[in-house]
C-alpha cells in the first residue's frame, strides 16, 4: 500500500476550492425568499383562522341571543 501521510500533508497537497461569491448570494437570496414565503403563508393562515373563528363565535352569539 501507499505510505502513511498525516492530515497536515494531505491538507498541504490538496488543491483549494473556492466557491464563487454568487453562490453565497444565491443561498442568502433563497433563504430570504423562503422566509418571506413562510411569512406570507403564516399571515394568510392566521387571517383565515381569525375569520372562521369570528364567524363561529358570531353564529353562536346570534343563536344564544335568538336573532
Amino acid at each position: 500500500m501507499g505510505e502513511d501521510r498525516d492530515m497536515d500533508d494531505l491538507l498541504a497537497a490538496a488543491d483549494p476550492v473556492e466557491a464563487p461569491p454568487r453562490t453565497a448570494r444565491r443561498a442568502v437570496g433563497l433563504a430570504v425568499a423562503l422566509l418571506g414565503a413562510a411569512g406570507v403563508i403564516a399571515v394568510t393562515l392566521t387571517a383565515l383562522w381569525n375569520a372562521v373563528t369570528a364567524a363561529v363565535v358570531r353564529a353562536a352569539i346570534e343563536k344564544w341571543a335568538g336573532y
